[in-house]
């Protein structure tokens, strides 16, 4: 008996300890929960979702879809003046470095990542909704600005 009651009061002692959301947690399901994405969107579960603070009261977000692997040893070529070459072993291997760094960068689709600044965020010169650019109220719990990237995002307001 009292073997079970200790176990009990661990049992209870366990399940209040469990920390909170932190408040960057709650904002992200916040906005994820509500957010309105563009009508070419794909699933939020194809993003990698990038978020941090643009100031005290504004939540600044991208969304990308990260890249996939690529085997760079399949066929990879290389632009000369006179056409293309094949890639050497080196070429080839500065090129997976790179796309791994640039993966990392992005993150993984389904995730999402909490920044001390959004200078930080991955970018992509246009892209259309492989990437979405978000501006959220917090004080008024409002988006501000969701659209794709390279065409006028709308605004909500």
């Amino acid at each position: 008996m009292r073997i079970g009651l200790c176990l009990a009061s661990l049992t209870i002692i366990t399940a209040s300890c469990a920390a909170p959301p932190n408040r960057e947690q709650v904002l992200m399901e916040e906005i994820e929960r509500t957010i309105p994405l563009p009508n070419d969107a794909t699933p939020l579960r194809n993003y990698a979702r990038h978020y941090a603070f643009r100031g005290p009261t504004m939540v600044e977000a991208v969304y990308v879809i990260p890249s996939v692997p690529t085997d760079w040893r399949d066929g990879m070529e290389v632009m000369t003046v006179s056409g293309s070459r094949p890639a050497t072993p080196q070429e080839i291997a500065e090129t997976e470095a790179l796309d791994a760094l640039s993966r990392e960068q992005w993150g993984e689709a389904g995730k999402r990542y909490w920044h001390s600044t959004p200078d930080v965020f991955p970018i992509m010169s246009d892209g259309g909704c492989d990437q979405i650019s978000i501006l959220y109220d917090v004080a008024a719990k409002r988006f501000r600005m969701a659209g794709c990237n390279g065409e006028v995002p709308r605004s909500t307001s």
